[in-house]
């Protein structure tokens, strides 16, 4: 196996994004797990680290750079990330990348990519002259490599490549997304124009890793596969495109951490080819998730906070789960005794007052508005 490279960097082919962190019942990040796991993944060769300004609502940055001991620091490469929708002036962009190296504690950020770019950002972001900022960033020897995560059409992305010589080119990636957004097709064109493709969302938020049971073990039983979920064979499907350089992983606990590599050194060490009854069983898998999922949330929490503090995520989680596994009336009472029992009536999707806010942040370009309702419809009023 040759490991792809940036910067001379070999890059193993599973990243740690940390937007996804394990945190303590008061929702703040679980500085004693999260530091083991961050251990564990250097020990076991994950060198790529993916952190941005809002992850655990701004926690994360300073996570890392609390926790990234000198030892730590040379075995790996961090990646942030500019948050272009805060950007109003060219000033900001100096100022949000002054503040990440405090933050962070390194004289020199290795890869720094402007955050979930759409055209109306990367508008915004040409006005400010971003690529004169970029190399002017470079020059300093404040950032090392340059990139970019993109969350819009294969027209813009082919436009943003072409426009200035990208290290990295990070993309949303998973065997239901392979024809949406940039797809499977823009990691071809960027990987062909020299840009290194790391894939965020490989698991589409956690939903792709839904265990092999009820509706799905049918389809598992046809192919033969026997493990207990879908993430070996969603991560095996990445590493396969020969253009994909690194997939990010946002782990949340020790297991996924060590399920994930395990996989990822199965493929190292040749044993992680797609056979060609997992390609009908990739299929299979896609026709059915279509099917069944109702809402395409990644749970990336862009949408938080919410002015009436409804907790989209997880009326659209429950909501999900209810109809992927066809248990309506199971969900329902998780959503009304458990999820939001008489203590949290107010985070209930009925609770939307409308405003909006949550779709001008979301970079999925979900109809969240009208999704609630439905959850209202389904999961609130709906008799079972």
């Amino acid at each position: 196996m040759t490991y792809p490279t940036v910067k001379g960097n070999k890059i193993f082919p599973l990243g740690f994004g940390f937007m996804r962190m394990p945190v303590t019942a008061e929702g703040k990040i679980d500085y004693t797990l999260s530091r083991a796991m961050m251990e564990g993944a250097v020990d076991s060769g994950i060198n790529y680290f993916d952190t941005a300004m809002p992850y655990h609502g701004g926690e994360s940055e300073i996570f890392l750079g609390k926790e990234l001991t000198p030892a730590i620091r040379k075995k790996v490469l961090v990646a942030t990330k500019m948050p272009t929708w805060l950007v109003r002036s060219p000033a900001d962009m100096d100022k949000f990348l002054d503040e990440q190296l405090v933050k962070l504690k390194t004289d020199c950020i290795d890869i720094y990519l402007l955050h979930a770019l759409t055209l109306t950002r990367w508008d915004a972001m040409k006005k400010f002259n971003v690529l004169e900022f970029l190399e002017r960033a470079k020059k300093a020897g404040k950032i090392r490599c340059t990139g970019f995560s993109y969350h819009d059409g294969l027209t813009l992305f082919k436009e943003i490549i072409d426009s200035y010589k990208w290290d990295i080119a990070q993309i949303q990636l998973n065997i239901l997304d392979y024809a949406y957004q940039a797809g499977i097709d823009g990691a071809k064109y960027a990987h062909e124009r020299g840009a290194f493709v790391v894939i965020m969302e490989p698991m589409k938020g956690g939903i792709l890793g839904i265990q092999i049971e009820g509706v799905f073990s049918d389809i598992a039983e046809k192919y033969g596969w026997s493990k207990p979920t879908f993430v070996d064979l969603c991560l095996k499907w990445l590493w396969n495109q020969p253009e994909i350089g690194t997939v990010l992983s946002g782990m949340s606990t020790m297991q996924q951490l060590s399920d994930n590599i395990e996989s990822a050194e199965e493929f190292i060490n040749g044993k992680g080819a797609i056979t060609e009854k997992e390609q009908k069983l990739i299929v299979e898998i896609r026709e059915e998730f279509d099917k069944r999922i109702r809402v395409g949330c990644t749970g990336c929490a862009y949408c938080r906070p919410c002015p009436s503090n409804v907790d989209v995520l997880e009326c659209f989680r429950v909501y999900n789960n209810a109809s992927i596994s066809g248990n309506w009336k199971g969900f329902k009472s998780v959503y009304d005794n458990v999820i939001f029992n008489q203590a949290k009536q107010e985070k209930r999707a009925s609770f939307c007052t409308g405003c909006g806010i949550c779709e001008t942040r979301c970079p999925q370009n979900l109809p969240i508005r009208e999704k609630l309702k439905d959850v209202v419809k389904e999961l609130e009023e709906a008799v079972y």
